[in-house]
């Protein structure tokens, strides 16, 4: 086994992709002193299981290219790092297929992990199996923790979730070993019913041609997948997300602020949090943006719009919006009406004793609310999110004009 460099054209050939868990630092990776190394060879048993697993199924199938992040992307080159990271969309998309290590919580586990020490197990056998080989091995029959597919460690990974949805084939080895890709969408190699999983639509659909409303949906419900996934850096948030991104960017012809697409822009702006003690908002983006903060989070609907985007750049909306002066102590609103970014702990640093407005976006969906953001200002035209509110019907907000700002 040898890395091998990809001539920047010309070139093509069926490869095979591998999504893992590294569950720390990694014990093989690429780094610049170790390229011409690498590139001579490199020892299949000094590689953690998962990727030595990798390795032997790749061959099995009858390939004879595998990418792997830790040994095609330079570890140790923020160059290199951010340019795969942007390629990471197409690497995973044109693969022939994509093995799925969904048990194992870190890059030692390999496919079929040995169950945690205090898993009761019903029965444990030596058996011999079919290899090739004569062949010996042990058998160990456990009750499921859970039989739901997507809970598994791999799918609590950050990174995963795009090497997920753009991969069309993927063998996972999870509770059973199943087939995935369009026509099969989760189909157990030996039927069992050891694991019954539910594929969320956008898996292989969302790079089709859909209808604005179901764009909506699809990316809101991959979001909030995305927002529950665990990162060891709070910064890769953006670049986590960054392959899926450039994917749609193309297909949908549209352009995406900071995980809000320009064309839907309100309608993805009504994503709300469940705030957790001791999260503090980032810089990393703009407040309006879900990538501003590290919680789960879900989005309301609107049934109709009354803001109105009128440009956008970067970092800023410009829009014209109904503004209300909202003159009670941010810690005393109603959880039930007023949807903080924030816990109360540091809700008080985050709106800096600015004076609070609500800014009117339209009409929920359902239950016919009023929906809308919560904003304080800071400059003059310049206002910043810190909230989402829903209440019953004002009907004062017919009588206010819409007024242009800044939201940042």
């Amino acid at each position: 086994m040898k890395l091998y460099i990809t001539p920047s054209s010309g070139q093509s050939a069926d490869y095979v992709t591998l999504s893992y868990c590294w569950g720390g630092p990694q014990p093989v990776q690429l780094e610049q002193d170790k390229l011409s190394d690498m590139v001579r060879g490199i020892d299949l048993n000094h590689l953690p299981n998962t990727l030595h697993n990798a390795v032997v199924t790749t061959r099995n199938l009858g390939f004879r290219y595998l990418w792997v992040d830790a040994l095609c992307i330079i570890q140790d080159s923020d160059e290199d790092k951010m340019r795969e990271i942007n390629n990471m969309g197409g690497i995973y998309r044109n693969s022939t297929i994509t093995l799925y290590a969904a048990r194992a919580e870190t890059v030692h586990g390999g496919f079929s992990p040995e169950p945690p020490k205090d898993e009761k197990s019903i029965l444990k056998l030596e058996v011999e199996l079919p290899m090739g080989k004569s062949s010996k091995g042990s058998m160990t029959l456990t009750l499921p923790k859970n039989n739901d597919f997507n809970f598994l460690p791999v799918n609590q990974r950050g990174w995963t979730l795009q090497e997920y949805l753009l991969s069309p084939r993927m063998l996972a080895f999870g509770e059973e070993v199943a087939w995935m890709c369009a026509r099969h969408q989760y189909l157990a190699l030996v039927p069992s019913t050891i694991c019954s999983s539910y594929v969320p639509y956008e898996k292989f659909h969302i790079l089709q041609d859909l209808s604005p409303q179901r764009r909506t949906a699809a990316w809101n419900r991959i979001v909030e997948n995305f927002c529950q996934r665990r990162f060891t850096k709070a910064d890769d948030r953006i670049l986590g997300i960054t392959g899926i991104i450039n994917m749609l960017v193309v297909a949908w012809q549209d352009e995406c602020l900071f995980g809000l697409w320009k064309s839907r822009f309100l309608t993805h702006a009504t994503w709300y949090a469940n705030p957790v003690p001791g999260s503090k908002r980032s810089k990393r983006a703009p407040s309006w943006s879900w990538m501003s903060i590290d919680q789960k989070i879900s989005h309301c609907r609107l049934l109709t719009t009354d803001a109105v985007v009128i440009s956008t750049s970067a970092r800023q909306i410009e829009m014209k919006a109904r503004l209300l002066p909202l003159i009670e102590d941010a810690t005393r609103l109603s959880p039930f009406s007023f949807l903080m970014d924030l816990h109360k702990n540091e809700l008080a640093e985050d709106i800096a004793c600015r004076p609070m407005y609500m800014l009117y976006l339209g009409e929920e969906f359902g239950t016919r609310c009023d929906l809308g953001l919560v904003v304080v200002r800071e400059e003059a035209g310049e206002f910043r999110r810190v909230g989402l509110f829903e209440e019953q019907h004002r009907k004062v907000w017919a009588t206010m004009a819409h007024q242009t700002l800044k939201l940042i």
